[in-house]
């Protein structure tokens, strides 16, 4: 009877080992090994990068008061608009925007390996590169700017925490000047 057994697990053993091919598990030609290269001209998908803000800060649990975020860019700024509840203190606010910009620079670094992740008192290699607008909003005044509880800019390499004083603080020590909204330009 141990015989038998014995051959029958031999005989299964024999026919698995048969089935498969060993390219499977170590692929031949030039082609096999991964390229790790890091790629340059890459385009960040921003769409992707709102739906992750969205998915990750908007209603959580961490930031409840958040509503939407809208992100776009162009060669040197990013722009993150965020719209938040209507109790939102401005404490509340400058710590979002913080994160924010942090976590929109993780969001194209996830696309683009070529810069470097945000972490505690650095925003990232994306913002080491580029001006990180931030405006944060209430829901219900969001087209009154006198309202809006951050209206700031994080300046290409600049690591200064977000200010309630906003972006004309920091003239002194850049020429920017804040963009025109959309229905401005029109």
């Amino acid at each position: 009877m141990k015989v038998k057994r014995f051959l029958a697990m031999f005989g299964c053993a024999v026919l698995l080992s048969g089935c498969t091919q060993s390219n499977i598990v170590t692929p031949e030609g030039k082609d096999a090994a991964p390229d790790m290269s890091l790629k340059k001209g890459i385009v960040i998908d921003w769409g992707q990068v709102q739906e992750d803000l969205n998915a990750d800060y908007v209603g959580s649990e961490d930031f409840p008061y958040g509503k939407g975020i809208e992100v776009n860019s162009d060669e040197d700024s990013a722009y993150i608009m965020v719209t938040v509840d209507d109790e939102t203190t401005e404490e509340e606010a400058l710590e979002y925007a913080t994160v924010l910009i942090g976590a929109c620079n993780d969001a194209v670094a996830d696309q683009d390996a070529n810069y470097a992740m945000s972490s505690d008192n650095y925003y990232g290699g994306f913002a080491e590169t580029h001006n990180m607008w931030i405006q944060v909003m209430p829901e219900s005044t969001k087209e009154d700017e006198s309202t809006w509880l951050v209206d700031d800019v994080i300046v290409a390499g600049n690591q200064d925490p977000v200010s309630a004083e906003g972006w004309l603080s920091k003239m002194s020590i850049t020429d920017l000047n804040k963009p025109e909204a959309e229905s401005d330009k029109q």
